[in-house]
């Protein structure tokens, strides 16, 4: 909440306590000019953050340290702040036109530095510079695009990219520091809401008196903690020393942080992706119909409520959160008709794609054989007691559908003649040629398909078209967490007749190594994109993570188009429709937080302090 928004509030508040004759016992009040009065109950709990000192001036844009992360966030603000449903907040930018190309940014009057000095657009320029010019910066892959920055005016950037992307702003909650100040001292200078002071050999963060954004919240006093490694903040924090941290829930086993006790934890959101990739050197995966398959058999929802733990939000698009009101229908659910339908259209596709000369050949020689499937699909399928209801291909026992004392005992369903076996799961033959099958939670097929409590008397044989998917999904044996999501994931598709999956787990070092040569059938993914949402590193020819050589023109194009800002609405239709790979999920991230010492914690994706001058005393 900025200052405009906070007076407002006063202005309201005091409006209130006039009529009603009453006054408020805590929070902003008003000096009865209608200008906000601190009286904000500050806390004197001891709150202690994590600090990296690598000896140099810390500099915000060439820090990489994930240690130094919060601290960053204490002291530097960016133009803009992303907000948990990734839009945009303006922090530092004031407005902004653009023309998807060239961007000109003008920053808010009056934003001072720790020092009092006034923010510039020199100091923008600056440090976004020095991003773009090193790529050991951790903000540098936020900026490849960029073809020039300059200060047009003191308080107006220019920035022009190589290319158009109407979602540039996302990208630029970079940290701006006050420029010639990165040789200066233990920090270079920010605009932050805490500004750094030394006492002796200590160093604590204060309230910073020149903060744009108005007054703090309860805290107003953190001891740094300096750490002598940059992995120590999960020992400090664990003794007490440390009170917040940022970590993945979702994460090897020697760094997965669950904890219990007094502690609260918070979930964020993330532009972390889940998802499987595919090779397309492999002929299985050439025909969309059977990635689309393969996505929808899929209950996304189950996977995130069991083995990621509630800690990441199910996609269909690799988009967070989930595009909303487009007109493009999808389904976070398992749905194995549709998955079974389009299997057996790619089957067919493949069949008729073999050769007309090899389609006469069976028909001149077979015209019999196809009658008499004909008759024994409408015929001979009723015999002893078997009905099919509704041209389904699902027989049922013991009555008719219309009957009032109907009883299914159990179920089967026509397959191909190569293939007479049937997996039975509670009564239902699940297989990859069904004209129908049930849709429900993957999971649940899979669990119960070595189930033998109901026995299939009579298979129905037809020449029906198959498919026959058999390949490897490659997974990090490192991470317990997904190499049980990749087997929940191949449970799925095993629960199709015709696809055999099996795991391959590999350590971390192989199984990077795998990905890099391309032997591999299929592999369980995660990245992190960067806050654009921008696909090209996965499904570009030159893409740095296209390891499977994915390639498409109308793919290629829909991007573009989203990127310009012509047609969003096309990259999603374009994705659902080619599948190029399998988004499963959005990972959170979580933020653990010593028990009472803040209400109203609200972290931002990219920033713990986020609304921290909304924060009060438990």
């Amino acid at each position: 909440m900025k200052s405009w928004k906070k007076r407002a509030l006063a202005l309201t508040m005091a409006t209130l306590v006039v009529l009603s004759g009453c006054t408020f016992p805590f929070g902003q009040g008003n000096d009865g000019d209608g200008a906000p009065v601190d009286n904000v109950d500050v806390s004197d709990a001891y709150f202690g953050l994590a600090w990296y000192r690598s000896g140099t001036t810390l500099n915000p844009v060439m820090d990489g340290t994930e240690v130094n992360s919060m601290l960053r966030e204490a002291l530097y603000e960016g133009l803009f702040e992303i907000k948990s449903d990734f839009t945009l907040e303006n922090e530092l930018c004031e407005d902004y036109t653009s023309d998807g190309t060239t961007f000109s940014f003008t920053i808010k009057k009056g934003i001072k530095f720790w020092s009092g000095a006034e923010l510039t657009a020199s100091d923008v320029a600056e440090s976004l510079k020095t991003v773009l010019e090193n790529e050991s910066s951790p903000y540098h892959n936020r900026l490849t695009e960029v073809a020039s920055i300059e200060a047009v005016t003191k308080r107006m950037v220019r920035i022009t990219l190589a290319s158009p992307n109407v979602n540039f702003p996302k990208l630029l909650d970079i940290p701006i520091y006050r420029a010639g100040t990165t040789d200066e001292g233990e920090f270079a200078e920010g605009t932050g809401p805490y500004k750094p002071v030394q006492n002796g050999a200590a160093w604590t963060l204060e309230a910073n008196e020149n903060w744009h954004g108005g007054f703090l919240g309860t805290i107003r006093h953190i001891t740094l903690v300096k750490m002598t490694r940059a992995d120590a903040a999960d020992t400090s924090f664990r003794t007490g020393d440390v009170s917040i941290m940022r970590s993945a829930r979702i994460a090897p086993d020697d760094q997965n942080i669950a904890f219990t006790g007094e502690v609260d934890t918070v979930p964020v959101s993330s532009a972390m992706l889940h998802y499987i990739g595919l090779n397309y050197n492999n002929s299985q995966f050439t025909n969309a119909k059977v990635r689309q398959a393969l996505s929808m058999a899929i209950s996304r929802q189950g996977l995130c409520a069991t083995q990621l733990q509630d800690y990441a939000d199910p996609a269909v698009l690799p988009i967070n959160p989930q595009p909303a009101d487009t007109g493009v229908s999808y389904s976070l659910s398992a749905d194995l008709m549709t998955a079974a339908q389009l299997l057996r259209e790619a089957a067919q596709e493949g069949a008729s794609s073999a050769g007309s000369s090899d389609s006469s050949t069976d028909s001149s020689d077979g015209g019999s054989d196809s009658t008499d499937s004909s008759d024994e699909d409408s015929d001979s399928s009723e015999e002893d007691g078997y009905y099919d209801e509704d041209g389904d291909f699902i027989y049922y026992t013991s009555g008719r559908a219309g009957d009032t004392d109907y009883k299914v005992d159990f179920l089967t369903v026509r397959t191909s003649k190569n293939r007479t076996d049937s997996t039975v799961s509670d009564g239902k033959a699940v297989l990859l040629d069904d004209e129908n099958t049930d849709s429900g939670d993957s999971t649940d097929s899979a669990d119960n398909s070595g189930s033998t409590d109901t026995t299939v008397t009579d298979t129905i044989v037809t020449d029906a078209a198959t498919v026959q998917l058999s390949f490897r999904l490659l997974v990090n044996s490192d991470n317990a967490f997904k190499v049980a999501a990749a087997k929940q994931v191949a449970a799925s598709w095993n629960s199709l007749n015709g696809v055999n999956v099996t795991v391959d787990e590999e350590p971390y070092d192989t199984y990077v190594s795998m990905l890099q040569s391309g032997s591999f059938d299929a592999y369980y993914g995660e990245t992190q994109l960067t806050p654009d949402f921008d696909l090209r590193p996965l499904l570009s020819p030159q893409g740095g993570l296209n390891y499977g050589s994915y390639s498409s023109e109308d793919m290629s194009n829909a991007i573009t188009a989203y990127r310009s800002g012509e047609n969003t609405e096309g990259l999603y239709t374009t994705f659902l429709n080619e599948m190029p790979l399998i988004p499963l999920a959005f990972e959170r991230q979580q933020v653990v937080l010593r028990s009472g010492l803040i209400n109203h914690f609200n972290p931002a994706p990219y920033n713990a302090f986020a609304g921290q001058e909304n924060w009060v005393k438990p």
